[in-house]
């Protein structure tokens, strides 16, 4: 089997560097990161950041994912731009609330999440470039502080395929009610752990997804289990009130966002209305829909009474008709033909 990558030597960064062509887009990552992890493909990219395969050569030769920031083209398409140091301080932010994040989660109990393994700095090949202006005219970033040390995390490998792929699968379209069902289990049930409210030291904690869409859901090939794959979203509400609040995505964020403030808006059905959203649009994949109409009226989608009422209430515009709860999301849930 051919390489996914090419691989050449940088003589500014002294590494062997693989260049990687993923869904239209190019990437560069050491050949070997942290004198520990060859990465060996691009699975997956979005906003959630870049996700690789890579092996652990210290462990067997164990596959992992590696997963590190994404910068939009625009940063790295002109000289000096001013805007790139800032978009960097933002990956490493995100990357420092992921980690933190993840570890929450493997200490509430959470289960189908990624592990977090490991964590480390090392360099951005892709940063430095070489890269084009506007005009043809090639440039570098020479400035090591821009390049130098970029957040990578260690995550558990996941044979996995993004959401809509699945979607499309047998495993869904002989069964698409099940296969939703299942699917609204997973995450009710996941998010519901990060909904608890649990004390810290003095302080008492919940969590909010906000951002919870089909390219933030990883399946897996053989087992056709669901995975979280982007924890930087999280909202982090504390007596003081929320923090890293209104991160969302036009299509699944909650229309209170647009109508109040932040700090009142972010709260667990946030996450209910989002959940309904991504439902109504795996249901329409499974039934031959490959460009669905965001949170489309479920009376349109041809499916039972007690399922299109269930999953209106789920994304109602107005946040008290919805499901306040996970809980009460599972309870509907447990009612509904599959």
């Amino acid at each position: 089997m051919m390489p996914a990558f090419t691989e050449t030597y940088d003589q500014v960064l002294k590494r062997q560097v693989r260049l990687f062509q993923h869904a239209n887009r190019e990437f560069r990552f050491p050949s070997l990161l942290a004198e520990r992890f060859e990465p060996t493909e691009v699975l997956a990219y979005g906003g959630f950041g870049v996700l690789l395969v890579a092996c652990d050569r210290r462990v067997f030769q164990r596959r992992v994912l590696i997963k590190a920031g994404l910068l939009e083209p625009h940063l790295l398409s002109v000289p000096n731009n001013a805007a790139l140091p800032r978009a960097l301080d933002e990956n490493r932010r995100r990357a420092e609330h992921e980690r933190k994040m993840l570890l929450h989660g493997q200490f509430r109990g959470a289960s189908g999440i990624p592990v977090l393994i490991d964590w480390f700095d090392d360099v951005n090949p892709l940063v430095r470039g070489p890269h084009r202006d506007p005009d043809g005219k090639t440039f570098t970033n020479d400035d090591p502080s821009l390049w130098g040390a970029a957040p990578y995390l260690v995550l558990s490998y996941i044979d996995g395929m993004e959401l809509d792929e699945h979607c499309r699968t047998s495993r869904v379209t002989k069964n698409p009610l099940g296969a939703c069902r299942a699917l609204g289990f997973y995450l009710s049930n996941t998010l519901d752990i990060f909904h608890l409210k649990e004390a810290f030291g003095p302080v008492e904690l919940q969590f909010v997804y906000q951002d919870l869409k089909p390219a933030n859901i990883l399946v897996s090939r053989s087992e056709g289990t669901y995975c979280l794959i982007d924890f930087g979203s999280f909202a982090v509400i504390g007596p003081a009130g929320p923090s890293n609040a209104g991160v969302s995505t036009p299509g699944y964020a909650a229309p209170e966002l647009q109508r109040l403030d932040i700090r009142s808006a972010c709260r667990p059905r946030l996450d209910v209305y989002s959940l309904g959203v991504v439902l109504k649009e795996c249901l329409q994949r499974a039934f031959g829909n490959l460009q669905p109409v965001p949170n489309i009226p479920a009376v349109q989608l041809q499916i039972p009474v007690s399922w299109q009422n269930f999953l209106d209430r789920c994304t109602a515009e107005d946040p008290d008709q919805r499901y306040q709860t996970m809980p009460e999301v599972i309870s509907a849930l447990k009612k509904l033909e599959s």
